[in-house]
């Protein structure tokens, strides 16, 4: 008789979790959009000097963009007497690592030749649009997101949610 009631508390225990394992798969599924009122100034890019970017293999746009990227995201704080040297800062650090992180990704998926060069600075390009777009707006829930995200395609998935208005 007891090991009746066992075999049923374990078949219920069991049932739960499988019912709450498909609960959490199905509010994964779901795409939570982030929007955001601030579009990008293309003409910024116009602006950019060639001679203070380097060069990137996607091309002289993606190259202005990754300029623009680091001079908005990233500070420098002087040198004190105490800190000798110069410290480089990160104005929102999830969003300006996850875009380096993209960067990385799609200059590997170009060399393993799983990519052509228009289609990864294409998407590279729109992703690093809307990091310049949303650098001023309230990103927490964009933060939120990208947190949890730690792989390429999952940031990818992140940043394709994002809609600029």
């Amino acid at each position: 008789m007891k090991r009746l009631f066992a075999l049923a508390g374990m078949v219920f225990i069991l049932s739960n979790s499988v019912l709450f394992a498909q609960d959490v798969a199905l509010n994964d599924d779901k795409q939570e959009s982030f929007y955001f009122s601030n579009a990008f100034d293309k003409t910024k890019l116009s602006e950019v000097s060639e001679d203070n970017i380097s060069s990137h293999p996607f091309g002289l746009v993606t190259a202005k963009y990754m300029y623009l990227l680091r001079k908005t995201y990233t500070y420098t704080e002087p040198a004190t007497p105490t800190s000798p040297t110069n410290k480089t800062g990160i104005h929102k650090p999830l969003i300006y690592n996850s875009l380096l992180k993209l960067n990385r990704h799609y200059k590997r998926q170009f060399r393993k030749d799983n990519i052509t060069v228009e289609k990864a600075a294409g998407e590279l390009n729109s992703f690093l649009e809307i990091g310049l777009s949303v650098y001023s707006e309230n990103t927490a829930s964009l933060e939120q997101a990208l947190r949890k995200a730690k792989k390429p395609g999952s940031i990818i998935r992140v940043f394709s949610q994002v809609v600029i208005e």
